[in-house]
């Protein structure tokens, strides 16, 4: 997933394209995309998982470096999930208690990373990966690495492949270990082509793939950049839905080739992919390659590491909070109809504002998925669909929507705040890319 191995990607997508090729076309209709909220949760928890971490995820990889001021500096950002640093265990393995502790002792729930070489194997075990120069956890390995870290108070999971499409069959191995023993944690797995098929067949119920339109597309114009987003997002919602997995997409605020400097560019894939459903938000990356946090602190203080964040660190920090406060509403929903306004997708799922439709009418250059939950009031995520590669450069706007009839009072959710408007008309002021979640008090 690091850039110094992006070369090869780069050569493989040119033989083979993009990074989620089916995201280019519609995907193809199919009849078992329609379960009930009921059948979708009976479908997950029927995969023998019970994951101890309750909340809505928001983490990134690469992660911050393991020292206080770094992990107090990710905190404050909004992310409430950290994967520990890639390699650490070569220094000892006393590195990776230490990157645990500090997650303990910031509130972060942590993912314990385990690529390594074969020279530097877990606990010495060797396993089918032994050929090869970098690996994650063979099953004897992982068995050793929760033998020794599996009972810590942070641990929420283990990283059991990255870069991926189709599951290994070592990546197979540990994850129906891990669904028999631990079925408490995460059996993470970043698929760089999406899969979801591999995933279910395993048993694996959490899809993470690499959603890098503004990598791959950077010489698109900016709208194009984030239609394109919206593509690969309604591919992962769509998939998801029919399969009963989790959809927890992973986009790019890094810098190849093309700076990313836009305030709003960052803003609108972190709302859009909740309007999409998403069941949780990853970054990459976090740190280093024009991202949010860059170069190396001067010493380990607070005020060194507050130095090398970038402009767009204070963007995410105020949209991670938002999402992290609306995680109790968003979690086991989904989103079935996605209102568009301005450019459009053309894809399944879209729906055009109308006389009884849920939207009546909204505002030029919106995007509103509806997550919906049985037993619960629906939800619109409201998203500002005006992007450019500017910082700040597009002022906030006034925008509009008029729900259905059968909408009584409209709920703008903002963390444990709550401002009720009555009526079924809505307005509210959004920057460019930006978001707004509300809840639709009426209909049953």
């Amino acid at each position: 997933m690091r850039f110094k191995g992006l070369f090869s990607i780069v050569a493989v997508l040119f033989l083979f394209g993009p990074v989620v090729t089916r995201a280019e076309q519609p995907p193809k209709k199919t009849d078992s995309i329609a379960p009930t909220d009921a059948e979708y949760m009976k479908r997950l928890r029927g995969k023998s998982w019970k994951f101890k971490f309750q909340n809505f995820p928001v983490g990134a990889f690469n992660g911050p470096a393991a020292t206080d001021a770094e992990y107090q500096l990710y905190k404050d950002c909004g992310f409430n999930v950290v994967i520990t640093p890639r390699y650490a265990h070569y220094k000892g393995y006393d590195k990776v208690t230490k990157a645990l502790d500090l997650a303990q002792k910031h509130g972060l729930a942590a993912l314990l990373e385990t690529y390594t070489h074969h020279t530097h194997a877990w606990g010495g075990l060797d396993g089918p990966y032994r050929k090869r120069s970098h690996h994650p956890a063979t099953l004897p390995e992982l068995k050793w690495i929760h033998n020794r870290w599996g009972k810590h108070p942070a641990l929420i999971g283990y990283m059991l492949a990255d870069d991926v499409g189709n599951l290994p069959r070592p990546v197979v191995d540990t994850t129906a270990w891990m669904r028999e023993t631990t079925p408490h944690l995460w059996p993470w797995v970043c698929q760089l082509t999406l899969r979801t098929g591999s995933l279910a067949r395993a048993g694996n119920p959490l899809v993470i793939p690499q959603l890098y339109a503004t990598l791959y597309k950077s010489h698109y114009p900016p709208p194009n950049r984030m239609q394109y987003y919206c593509r690969q997002v309604n591919t992962l919602r769509e998939s998801c839905l029919s399969q009963g997995l989790l959809p927890m997409p992973m986009f790019n605020v890094s810098t190849w080739k093309k700076p990313i400097k836009s305030d709003s560019i960052v803003r609108f894939q972190i709302y859009a992919s909740i309007a999409y459903g998403a069941q949780g938000i990853w970054y990459f990356t976090y740190r280093d390659f024009g991202s949010l946090v860059n170069g190396k602190a001067k010493d380990d203080t607070l005020e060194a590491a507050k130095a090398i964040r970038d402009p767009k660190w204070h963007v995410a920090k105020e949209a991670n909070h938002r999402v992290a406060g609306w995680g109790p509403e968003l979690r086991w929903r989904e989103v079935r109809e996605i209102y568009h306004s301005g450019w459009k997708t053309e894809l399944s799922g879209e729906v055009q504002p109308a006389k009884g439709k849920l939207i009546v009418t909204m505002s030029k250059d919106l995007l509103v998925g509806i997550p919906r939950k049985e037993g619960a009031a629906p939800l619109a995520m409201i998203v500002d669909k005006r992007v450019d590669d500017g910082y700040q450069t597009i002022k906030p706007r006034e925008i509009s929507v008029t729900f259905s009839s059968d909408i009584t009072s409209i709920d703008l959710l903002e963390g444990e705040k709550t401002r009720t408007i009555d009526g079924n008309k809505l307005k509210l002021t959004l920057p460019s890319g930006g978001g707004q979640l509300v809840r639709l008090n009426g209909p049953k």
